[in-house]
């Protein structure tokens, strides 16, 4: 075995494995802690999944202004890519996890169908 055999790939940047669906999707204002949890989700979703963690809506105005979403206090997460059980297994890193983060979190579906997991800012 040589030495090259043994090096891992480099690590990605975050903006490699968090990614907003589209340009629309807002991320500046979003409260640190939230969006570093994403980013740690993220990092698992793509050392199992090997794809990054798509990011569906964050501070967007297409929420209410009373909406956590606009306050910068939820983030809406694409799972609808993943296999029932790979969805399986990533919610229940998240129901492990996202106590400890001071995050609650729901699984939902969108209008058109998609599954994404709601994150949001936990309340005291």
């Amino acid at each position: 075995m040589t030495d090259d055999s043994l090096r891992l790939p480099d690590v990605p940047p975050p903006e490699v494995v968090l990614l907003p669906a589209s340009n629309d999707v807002q991320l500046e204002g979003v409260e640190q802690r939230l969006v570093h949890y994403a980013v740690h989700l993220a990092y698992l979703h793509w050392l199992l999944f090997a794809a990054p963690l798509i990011v569906m809506s964050g501070r967007d105005r297409e929420h209410s202004a009373s909406a956590m979403h606009f306050a910068g206090q939820a983030l809406d997460l694409h799972t609808d890519s993943l296999e029932a059980d790979e969805a399986l297994l990533f919610h229940a890193l998240i129901a492990f996890s996202a106590p400890a983060r001071l995050v609650d979190y729901t699984v939902g579906r969108a209008p058109g169908g998609e599954r994404f997991v709601h994150l949001e800012v936990a309340k005291p």
